[in-house]
């Protein structure tokens, strides 16, 4: 995607959260603590999957989801995040 539709995606957003602003709507912002452990969608995959398909691929290590520090590497032989050491 270039620069020029991006930035005309973006001012065509701008725009809509206006109209959404005149016409009553509200924004609520989130506190940080609200959302810092959030689980990213990209793991469609629960983690046994993504461990043998690492695995598959000859692959060592693997990212998934860490509850000590968000997304991290996991090691394909046991599934341990590298870092910490838990599982997932």
């Amino acid at each position: 995607m270039s620069i020029t539709t991006k930035q005309i995606e973006s001012q065509a957003l701008n725009v809509e959260v206006e109209k959404f602003l005149k016409a009553g709507g509200v924004i609520q912002t989130l506190e940080r603590s609200q959302y810092q452990t959030f689980r990213s969608p990209c793991f469609d995959k629960s983690l046994k999957e993504l461990q043998a398909v690492a695995k598959k691929n000859k692959r060592k290590t693997f990212s998934y989801w860490c509850d000590k520090h968000g997304i991290g590497q996991f090691k394909s032989k046991d599934a341990k995040c590298i870092r910490c050491g838990a599982l997932a």
